[in-house]
């Protein structure tokens, strides 16, 4: 779990010269959490670390708009809960393509959701 965020902080770093700042700033957001908490993972067993750091990679993915890399760290979330829960990883692909199905123009949109649209979405 840990070599694959390596692998990727390696190359923005390589990549910095060539990467926007805003981009180059956005990967690091994106990795950093990712990593620390994949490697306190290692020394501290829970799954709540794994989860956080996915939860804050994914926010920091959404503040730039990146929205890509969100549906890849939901996929790789639901490919660790296959090997230790899953159960829950069925409800958690459920939920993520039901989450999909809602919010597909969304993802696909240059513009923000309207506050009040996510609010009645949750709301139901």
């Amino acid at each position: 779990m840990v070599i694959i965020p390596l692998i990727n902080l390696i190359g923005v770093i390589r990549l910095k010269n060539k990467l926007p700042p805003k981009y180059y700033v956005a990967f690091l957001i994106y990795l950093l959490p990712l990593i620390t908490t994949f490697f306190a993972h290692i020394f501290f067993y829970s799954d709540m670390l794994v989860f956080i750091g996915v939860v804050l990679s994914t926010l920091s993915m959404f503040v730039i708009r990146m929205r890509p890399h969100f549906i890849c760290n939901a996929m790789m979330s639901i490919y660790y809960l296959c090997v230790k829960n899953p159960k829950k990883a069925q409800q958690v692909t459920l939920d993520f393509t039901t989450y999909l199905r809602k919010n597909f123009t969304a993802i696909v949109s240059e513009n923000p959701i309207p506050f009040s649209n996510e609010l009645e979405r949750y709301a139901a």
